[in-house]
């Protein structure tokens, strides 16, 4: 886990317990309080899947991460 999402965990971990609001979230965070309540809502403390993105763990995403074919069919166009 990034030092970023380590941040943002603290801090939705914060907003949910109420020991810090959802502006102050947000403005740790430099998100909108939309965006902090978004997160909050998908808070779970026993799991820290909701922390990453949902393009993550996709095939294509997987393929590119680890020079799959994007990066063959670009070398093959030169």
């Amino acid at each position: 886990m990034s030092q970023q999402q380590l941040q943002r965990v603290k801090a939705i971990e914060k907003a949910a317990e109420r020991h810090l609001s959802v502006a102050q979230a947000a403005e740790l965070l430099h998100l909108s309080t939309r965006q902090v309540k978004r997160l909050k809502k998908c808070y779970d403390p026993d799991d820290a899947a909701w922390v990453y993105h949902g393009n993550r763990a996709t095939a294509s995403y997987l393929l590119e991460r680890n020079g799959g074919p994007v990066e063959t069919r670009t070398l093959d166009l030169y």
